[in-house]
């Protein structure tokens, strides 16, 4: 989120669902969502592998802030990180995730998959939200 993108595509709420069509070995880079929203996705087709990594955690990963509070990471989960929780799941047809706000979080597409998702703002990351937007 920056203010070059909330000109071009400003935020109008953010339980608008997406629907993710991926080929296999696609993916996400490592990331943490923008404006400290929550995030759901619910799988139904295919198989995702999701590494997710504690925002308490987040300065073992060495993030960068080059234009907004969004960091980004020099490195993937690829590479070995001491002393870092990474908790990794797999997930297929019909399976549902829950990414807290602020989680840093790498997906990889192991199969052709669908599935769709969204991001939400609550009572529990609504102040994060609204400072991350100011």
């Amino acid at each position: 989120y920056t203010y070059a993108s909330a000109q071009m595509q400003p935020v109008s709420g953010s339980a608008c669902p997406t629907l993710f069509v991926a080929p296999r070995g696609s993916g996400s880079s490592l990331h943490v969502d923008t404006l400290q929203t929550n995030f759901w996705m619910f799988m139904t087709l295919g198989r995702k592998r999701w590494r997710l990594v504690s925002r308490d955690q987040i300065a073992l990963l060495y993030p960068q802030y080059l234009c907004d509070l969004n960091p980004v990471f020099p490195e993937d989960l690829n590479v070995v990180k001491p002393n870092v929780t990474i908790y990794e799941t797999e997930l297929a047809a019909w399976d549902l995730i829950f990414v807290p706000a602020g989680w840093p979080h790498q997906v990889d597409n192991l199969e052709t998959s669908v599935a769709i998702s969204a991001n939400f703002i609550d009572t529990s990351n609504v102040q994060r939200c609204i400072k991350e937007a100011d």
